[in-house]
């Protein structure tokens, strides 16, 4: 989705409409009206330099990365929240009809249910069962339904706010180039400048891409550490449980109603791992939630059988060794591939949108030399107000702040800022640890070799366009001189015959 565009398009596109071509305008659709006084050039010029400050600002906030992930996560958690309201309405209607068949009251009936249970020290009977089973269910949909919704509206709000600034930066851009087409009448000032443009729009796609990926695994580290300490949690509260006397049940009810709960969220935190990453986990695997959140469901009636309890507490210890391995892979992969890969694109981009700005304002500056040494009246009007000479008048505007306008100390800032980690360094292995290979930056960033392709075959093309438009333009110029020369032999030749004749004997 590009910016300023809906939301309902979030994955059709990787790059924002900013390339003159792409934005179809014309010198005709943005010449100044007749009753509107015309830009002068020095103040489209100072114009078109905010106008690029304005962008680079904006663009800061990775508001169009921001973009799509917010609208991609969304998606996804529109999903799972029809799914449970779906699941709800299931649970529900089974938990009525049991209610029913036998006139329970369904007030605190998980609780009764559990602790009639562990004072009889018995199995449970099925009816008691299937009813514990279906609340437990039940309940735990309840609390994913209220995280479900809480990250649904954050998201709408991050979505609502990008989306006015990805608005914000197509207005920028149509500014700009409005600017740059009343300049050069809606073409492009030279081979150079579309050359630069073609570049900057693949290293954008680049650029955008590199950032999605990068963020992505930083929401993925962030996710899987928060994920973590909800297991730590769990596993503190099945310790409490088996630190408390039997008589106090009600307190063991709790703590394994809250274990429930962390181990419930260390689900619901970690299945995005699985679909947000471009490559395979190492160590965890679907199947590892799946038995997790099973075990769950059971905690109520496994909790008075030691044997399967401490089968759950080793399943636990086994599960957060696998997390931690995974969350210190992870981190591996940003530091070694991740980070380096980002920081070049980035340098990259800046580089070439440093060198189109610095392109652009020659191109300006030498429209109004140009301009100015064909002005016949006057003097050249200086943006203070002031009747300035031409030479004061340029460099005024254009050497104070630099040949090429450019702020030299942000473009280094920003090149340097891409440099640095955004990651701590990872925590030390454990004695006999093995993390496992790291993803290449192939299998990584596998979409950036099809974007340079794209870019190769869009340059090629552009190369071939404006060989034939010099040929051809040659061939003109050579069918001119051509036709000239031509001229000049039937003159002459009719010269000598007028001659020829004049001296004639006949005559």
């Amino acid at each position: 989705m590009g910016c300023g565009v809906s939301s309902a398009n979030a994955s059709d596109s990787i790059v924002p409409n900013t390339m003159r071509a792409n934005s179809q305008m014309t010198h005709n659709q943005h010449s100044p009206q007749p009753n509107q006084q015309p830009m002068d050039i020095r103040q489209r010029l100072i114009h078109f330099d905010e106008m690029e400050d304005q962008l680079q600002s904006v663009e800061e906030t990775k508001c169009y990365v921001r973009l799509i992930m917010a609208n991609e996560e969304l998606e996804r958690l529109n999903m799972q929240l029809r799914n449970l309201n779906d699941s709800n309405r299931r649970l529900e209607e089974s938990i009525a009809k049991l209610i029913v068949s036998n006139q329970m009251n369904r007030d605190g009936l998980q609780q009764d249910l559990v602790i009639n249970y562990w004072m009889r020290n018995a199995d449970i009977d099925q009816d008691d069962l299937n009813m514990l089973q279906l609340l437990n269910e039940h309940e735990l949909n309840i609390i994913k339904l209220k995280w479900v919704t809480e990250d649904v509206e954050y998201l709408n709000s991050e979505s609502t706010n990008m989306q006015e600034l990805n608005d914000h930066v197509q207005y920028l851009y149509r500014e700009r180039d409005a600017i740059l087409n009343q300049l050069f009448d809606g073409e492009y000032g030279s081979e150079k400048e579309r050359s630069l443009e073609l570049e900057q729009q693949s290293l954008l796609e680049e650029k955008n891409y590199a950032e999605i990926t990068k963020m992505q695994w930083l929401n993925a580290n962030e996710r899987i550490v928060k994920a973590m300490a909800c297991l730590n949690d769990g596993f503190e509260k099945l310790q409490q449980y088996l630190d408390i006397q039997d008589s106090d049940l009600n307190f063991k009810y709790t703590c394994i109603k809250e274990a429930r709960i962390n181990f419930c969220q260390f689900v619901y935190k970690m299945e995005p791992l699985f679909t947000i990453l471009n490559v395979d986990l190492n160590h965890l695997t679907p199947e590892d939630l799946h038995e997790l959140y099973e075990r769950t469901l059971k905690l109520f009636e496994d909790s008075q059988k030691m044997d399967r309890f401490q089968g759950m507490i080793e399943f636990i210890k086994a599960l957060h060794h696998k997390t931690n391995t995974q969350q210190k892979w992870i981190k591996k992969t940003m530091n070694s591939i991740i980070k380096d890969n980002v920081a070049n694109i980035r340098e990259r981009y800046h580089t070439n949108w440093h060198e189109l700005r610095a392109e652009r304002t020659v191109l300006i500056r030498q429209k109004i030399e140009h301009d100015q040494s064909e002005s016949k009246h006057g003097s050249p009007i200086d943006l203070r107000g002031k009747y300035t000479n031409i030479d004061s008048g340029v460099e005024s505007e254009l050497g104070v702040r630099g040949d090429t306008l450019i702020r030299d100390e942000k473009i280094a800032r920003l090149l340097a800022s891409g440099k640095q980690s955004e990651l701590s360094n990872g925590t030390p292995l454990l004695p006999g640890e093995e993390l496992g290979p790291v993803p290449s930056d192939k299998e990584i960033f596998s979409k950036i070799a099809q974007l340079r392709n794209k870019h190769t075959q869009e340059m090629a093309e552009f190369e071939q366009n404006q060989r034939m438009i010099r040929v051809r333009m040659s061939q003109g110029l050579q069918d001119k001189l051509n036709n000239r020369r031509s001229r000049r032999s039937r003159q002459q030749m009719h010269r000598r015959e007028l001659e020829a004749l004049q001296e004639s004997p006949l005559n």
